[in-house]
């Protein structure tokens, strides 16, 4: 599971690092541990939650759900509604098969699954949290 799960991470920054559209709104600003002094706006990606899914096929599958945080201190959402725009556009696209490949596994599907809006506590910084779903075999 942790190699399917890094292997996953991995793609998804590798992904948006390289959308031309996505660096021209955030300066490829795109990790997985935040450095302190990063710029805004920039994306943070991690992986939500893991479950187990050997159902079917008798493969050892997974559901996995990444979370994609964008953060920003522009006023107002329009900028993390147009970077989540992009950061959708990149990665679940609309095809209904996966725009990348993994290291570790296959990918099997990757749609976008919850979006949440928010101000940090220090009343400046705005915050969109985005869950996708990805199915996988590892």
């Amino acid at each position: 599971m942790t190699d399917i799960t890094l292997s996953l991470t991995d793609a998804i920054i590798a992904r948006l690092k390289a959308d031309v559209a996505l660096t021209g709104l955030v300066a490829g600003r795109v990790f997985d541990e935040v450095p302190p002094d990063a710029a805004f706006p920039y994306i943070q990606v991690e992986i939500g939650s893991v479950e187990n899914d050997p159902a079917d096929g008798g493969y050892e599958g997974y559901v996995i759900y990444p979370k994609i945080s964008i953060y920003s201190r522009a006023t107002g959402t329009v900028e993390l509604k147009l970077i989540l725009g992009q950061v959708l556009a990149s990665l679940c696209g609309g095809t209904g098969s996966p725009p990348f490949t993994l290291s570790s596994g296959t990918l099997k599907m990757l749609c976008r699954y919850l979006d949440t809006f928010g101000l940090d506590g220090d009343g400046v910084t705005r915050t969109c949290v985005a869950m996708l779903k990805a199915v996988a075999e590892a």
